[in-house]
C-alpha cells in the first residue's frame, strides 16, 4: 500500500494538496520561521485519515497546548480530509469530516467514508478500515500495527523496536512483530499468553484459599485435629454405661453419626460457597482494577502516547473484562446449585437434631452421662474444623493440578513454535538486506541486524545486533528511522497489503550527513518516506535533490490549514 495524495477541503474549496511519490517526500518550511506552521500537523493528518485520533490536529502532544483557532476551524462540520492511496494496484479514497456539538459537554464526531461508503461513527469506521488492508485479526489491534508506520511521537522516536507507549508489554510486542513478519506462530503466542493468565488466576485462588499460610501448615492442622478426634473417641468408648442406657446410647450414636455426616457436608458446602463468593469478588475486582489502572495510565500519558493507541487499550480492557465477567457468571451458577443443596441439607439436619434432642433429654437426667455429651460436642466442633480445612486443602490440590496441566499445555505449544523459526529467519534475511546496508552507511564501524531467538518461555525474542553501539547525538533517532525504512523495504519485497511507507518526525537531532544518507537511501530503494523537518537541517543537501523531493513548503503566512 502506498500513499497517492492527501487533500484538505474547506467546503468545496481545496485548501491543501500534497501529492506523494516513491522514495523521499520532504515537508519543510520556506524562510526563517519553521515552527508552529503545520509540518508535524500534516503528518498527523495522514494518521487521522487512517483511523488516528483527531486531537493531535489541534493539540500539541509535546506540551498539551490546544490551538483553539484550528480546533474551531476543523470541527465546524465542512472541512474534509481526503486521502487517496493504492493497495495491490487498486486505488481507494478515504474521507473524514469532524463536527462539534456543544452541550453539557463537548462532543466531536467524525463522519467518514471509504470508497464512497459512509460511516457515521468513528467506531464503525475503525472496524471497517482494517479490512481494506486485509487485516481481520483481533490481536494485535490494527491501531498497534498502523502506528508502526508513523514515527510521530517524541517519547518513542528514538526506540527502534518499541515504538508504542511505555505501558505496552513485551507480550504485546511479541504479537505485533510476529504479525509484521508474518510469523505463523502468532496464534500460539496468544494461546501461551492466555494460559499464563489462567495460571496467575489459579495462583491467586491458592493464596485466597490458604489465607497466607503454607499448604504444609494446613495439612499439619488436619493431622492434629485427627489426633484429637481419635483420642476423644477412645475416651467416649471407655464410658461405663448402664444396660438400660445402652439402647438409647446406640440410637444416639447412630444419630450423631448422621448428624456428623450432614454437618461435615454442610460445612464443606458452606466453605465452598464462601470461597466461590471470594472467587466471584476476585473476578469482579480484577475486571475493575485492570480497567481503572489502564485508563488512568492512558490519561497520565496523554501527552506522550501514540494518538491512535487508546482505543486499542480500551478494547483490550473490554476483552479482558468480558472474560472476567463470564468467569464470574459461571461461578455464580455453580454457587446457586450449591446454595440449593445447602438448604436441603440444613432442613435434614434440623430434623435429625430435633429427634436427637428428645433422646438427649431423657439421657441427660443421669449426671453420669454429662461427660459423654461434652465429648460429643467437642468431637462435633473438631469435625467441623476439619471439614473446612479438608475443603481448603483439596481445592488447593485441584488448583495445583490445573497449574501443572496449564504448564504442560504451554510447553507443548512452545514446541510447536520451534518449527516456524526457519521460515521467520528467511524473512528476516530480506529485512536485513536493507537494514544492514543503511546502518553500515550511517555508522561506518558497525551495522545493525534484527535477530530472533526462542526465549526461555518459548516466545520469539527480537533483538538488534550492535544496538548498544548506536550512541551519540541523534544516532538513536537515525537508527530508528533506518529500522522503519528497512521494514518498508521488506513489505515491498514481500508484497504485503500492509502500508508500504514510513512517516517521520523529530529528525532535527540527526546530523546532516546521516540525513543525506537516509534520504538518498529512500530514493535508491524506492522506500516511500514522508519526513517533516526544518529547512535549516537541509543546508547540506543538493539543491536539485531538494527540488525533486520536497512535496510541501510552509511559511508563517502560509500555514498548513491556511488560517
Amino acid at each position: 500500500m502506498q500513499l497517492i495524495k492527501l487533500s484538505v477541503f474547506n467546503e468545496s474549496k481545496e485548501i491543501r494538496s500534497i501529492p506523494f511519490k516513491d522514495g523521499m517526500n520532504i515537508i519543510t518550511n520556506l524562510g526563517e520561521t519553521g515552527n508552529q506552521i503545520g509540518k508535524s500537523t500534516s503528518l498527523r493528518a495522514l494518521a487521522f485519515c487512517l483511523g488516528g485520533k483527531a486531537d493531535p490536529l489541534w493539540k500539541d502532544p509535546d506540551n498539551n497546548k490546544i490551538n483553539e483557532k484550528v480546533k474551531e476551524f476543523l470541527t465546524k462540520g465542512d472541512v474534509k480530509f481526503e486521502l487517496i492511496l493504492k493497495i495491490s494496484s487498486i486505488t481507494h479514497t478515504i474521507t473524514r469530516v469532524l463536527s462539534r456539538k456543544m452541550g453539557a459537554r463537548e462532543t466531536i464526531t467524525a463522519f467518514s467514508t471509504i470508497d464512497g461508503i459512509e460511516f457515521k461513527t468513528g467506531a464503525s469506521f475503525n472496524r471497517e478500515l482494517p479490512r481494506l488492508f486485509g487485516y481481520t485479526r483481533e490481536q494485535p489491534k490494527f491501531n498497534s500495527i498502523r502506528s508502526k508506520f508513523f514515527r510521530i511521537n517524541r517519547p518513542t522516536s528514538n526506540n527502534s523496536l518499541k515504538y508504542l507507549n511505555a505501558f505496552t508489554t513485551n507480550n504485546e510486542y511479541d504479537l505485533i512483530y510476529a504479525y509484521l513478519f508474518d510469523f505463523e506462530f502468532i496464534d500460539s503466542v496468544r494461546q501461551i499468553n492466555l494460559i499464563e493468565q489462567e495460571i496467575l488466576l489459579e495462583e491467586s485462588r491458592i493464596k485466597t484459599l490458604l489465607g497466607g499460610a503454607e499448604l504444609e501448615h494446613r495439612l499439619e492442622e488436619i493431622e492434629k485435629i485427627d489426633y484429637k478426634i481419635a483420642d476423644l473417641q477412645i475416651k467416649e468408648e471407655e464410658y461405663d454405661l448402664l444396660d438400660s442406657q445402652n439402647y438409647a446410647i446406640a440410637e444416639l450414636r447412630e444419630s450423631r453419626r448422621s448428624v456428623a455426616a450432614l454437618t461435615s457436608r454442610i460445612v464443606n458446602l458452606e466453605t465452598k460457597l464462601y470461597y466461590n463468593n471470594k472467587t466471584i469478588e476476585r473476578y469482579r475486582n480484577n475486571s475493575v482494577e485492570i480497567n481503572v489502572g489502564e485508563i488512568t495510565a492512558l490519561y497520565n500519558e496523554a501527552k506522550s502516547l501514540v494518538p491512535n493507541l487508546s482505543k486499542t487499550l480500551e478494547e483490550t480492557i473490554e476483552f479482558h473484562n468480558s472474560i472476567m465477567s463470564r468467569k464470574a457468571a459461571y461461578v455464580e451458577e455453580l454457587s446457586a446449585d450449591t446454595a440449593d443443596e445447602l438448604d436441603s441439607l440444613r432442613n435434614s439436619l434440623a430434623k435429625r437434631l430435633a429427634d436427637e434432642k428428645t433422646i438427649v433429654k431423657d439421657l441427660s437426667r443421669d449426671s453420669h452421662f454429662s461427660g459423654l455429651i461434652l465429648a460429643e460436642k467437642q468431637l462435633q466442633d473438631l469435625r467441623e474444623a476439619r471439614g473446612r480445612l479438608a475443603y481448603v486443602t483439596s481445592e488447593v490440590e485441584v488448583s495445583h493440578n490445573r497449574i501443572i496441566d496449564f504448564k504442560s499445555t504451554a510447553d507443548d505449544v512452545r514446541r510447536t513454535i520451534a518449527v516456524y523459526y526457519s521460515d521467520l529467519h528467511s524473512k528476516l534475511e530480506i529485512f536485513n538486506e536493507a537494514y544492514a546496508d543503511i546502518t553500515k552507511r550511517l555508522f561506518g564501524n558497525h551495522h545493525n541486524e534484527l535477530l530472533v531467538t526462542a526465549g526461555l518461555d518459548g516466545k520469539a525474542d527480537f533483538t538488534i545486533v550492535n544496538e548498544e553501539r548506536n550512541t551519540g547525538d541523534g544516532v538513536p533517532r537515525a537508527a530508528a528511522m533506518a529500522f522503519d525504512m528497512a521494514y518498508v523495504y521488506f513489505v515491498n519485497k514481500y508484497k504485503s497489503k500492509l502500508p508500504a511507507f514510513t512517516v517521520q518526525d523529530y529528525l532535527e537531532v540527526v546530523d546532516e550527513d546521516k540525513l543525506i544518507k537516509l534520504f538518498s537511501f529512500a530514493n535508491e530503494k524506492k522506500i516511500q518516506t514522508i519526513a517533516a523537518i526544518l529547512n535549516d537541517k537541509l543546508d547540506g543537501f543538493d539543491k536539485k535533490f531538494l527540488h525533486e523531493n520536497t512535496v510541501l513548503q510552509l511559511t508563517k503566512e502560509e500555514k498548513f490549514f491556511k488560517i
